[in-house]
């Protein structure tokens, strides 16, 4: 019988928690993994103001598996207030058809006892129908998790523009960060659940690999009209293609033809890193989709960014700014979104009041 000892991470684990990261896939038409290289824990830190992995080992120090808790400030009805957000969920396959999910899952309502936050949010990609099967049965000591959204991660192809600029857009370093920090919050704050961040977050791990100079803000003479951010966080974190579907094998062929001609990014090699960046915190005066797409064509087309083979941005369900992506033709990868609460009620849903809910992918 294997011994399990569950504990909180600590710095002489990491080479153990990237080792683990690298071994376990994300299973779907495209299958990928997750790796944290260099160092596991600078990654996570973009997740929150405080981070606790919690990693089950055997006796001879091998990791069965591990998550992450996330504490992250954000708007909720308007409001700023600590959220919990768990994610990184990963058991190594030998060790899956046991006990040790739910001794987990314990381990995280012990920290969840601490009160720090009212609930938790995560994301399951839809076509992890395992996860979602075993997560959603609410049996054991598991939370209970509510699907409450549909998240939608969009593939846009870089190097082309798809209609005619009708705003003006210009770099961040021609506008104070204060006055684009001040227009994220006072206009993320009518989305639910948009990340709250001051000019202080800037240079530090939770910002780690963004500054000023990659923000494009659509103006208006002196005004803001909208921003999006370009964040490339291969640094730290990396994607790797593991494997394709037999479907998509078949495609893939005619996919990379096609990107020669269309706005469809081509799909690499089994084995091969995802070489792409995040557009990340779009916020927009009154969510008009017209500038967002003045925003996504200067970003798409801008040389420096030649070099990627696409960039990404998640919306939800019901969010009007997704018609702003429709002519760039994206690839689309969905996944639920869930609240999660540890004493199985149903109370928290009183948290949402009808605000489109927005979660950055770039912290996911």
């Amino acid at each position: 019988m294997t011994i399990c000892k569950i504990s909180l991470a600590e710095e002489s684990d990491e080479e153990l928690l990237r080792n683990c990261l690298r071994s376990n896939e994300m299973p779907g038409t495209i299958s990928v993994a997750f790796e944290s290289e260099p160092n596991f824990f600078d990654a996570i830190n973009i997740q929150g103001t405080k981070t606790q992995v919690v990693v089950g080992k055997t006796e001879n120090n091998k990791v069965i598996g591990f998550g992450t808790r996330a504490i992250r400030p954000v708007y909720v009805n308007g409001e700023v207030i600590d959220v919990g957000y768990l994610s990184g969920l990963r058991v190594n396959p030998e060790f899956r058809n046991n006990s040790f999910l739910a001794r987990g899952y314990k381990f995280f309502r012990e920290l969840d006892s601490d009160g720090k936050v009212p609930f938790y949010l995560t994301t399951i990609i839809e076509d992890n129908v395992v996860a979602r099967r075993i997560l959603e049965s609410g049996r054991a000591s598991l939370p209970n998790y509510i699907p409450i959204d549909r998240l939608s991660t969009f593939i846009i192809k870089t190097g082309k523009r798809e209609s005619g600029k009708v705003h003006e857009v210009v770099k961040g370093n021609e506008v104070r960060l204060e006055e684009i920090v001040g227009f994220m919050n006072e206009h993320g704050r009518d989305k639910q659940f948009f990340p709250y961040y001051d000019e202080s977050d800037f240079g530090t791990g939770r910002l780690r690999g963004l500054n000023q100079c990659d923000f494009y803000v659509a103006i208006e003479g002196d005004e803001i009209l909208g921003v999006v951010a370009k964040w490339d966080q291969e640094s730290f974190k990396q994607t790797r293609v593991t494997g394709y579907d037999w479907r998509m094998q078949v495609a893939r062929p005619l996919i990379n033809l096609s990107s020669r001609f269309s706005n469809i990014p081509k799909l690499p090699k089994e084995g091969e890193l995802l070489h792409y960046f995040y557009a990340s915190f779009p916020v927009i005066r009154e969510n008009d989709p017209t500038i967002l797409s003045s925003l996504l064509n200067e970003v798409a087309s801008d040389p420096q960014n030649r070099g990627y083979d696409y960039f990404t941005l998640g919306l939800t369900e019901n969010d009007n700014l997704r018609e702003a992506i429709k002519p760039f033709h994206p690839r689309v990868y969905p996944s639920i979104v869930y609240l999660v609460s540890f004493d199985k009620s149903k109370e928290d849903l009183k948290y949402l009041n009808g605000r489109t809910p927005y979660l950055e992918v770039g912290t996911l």
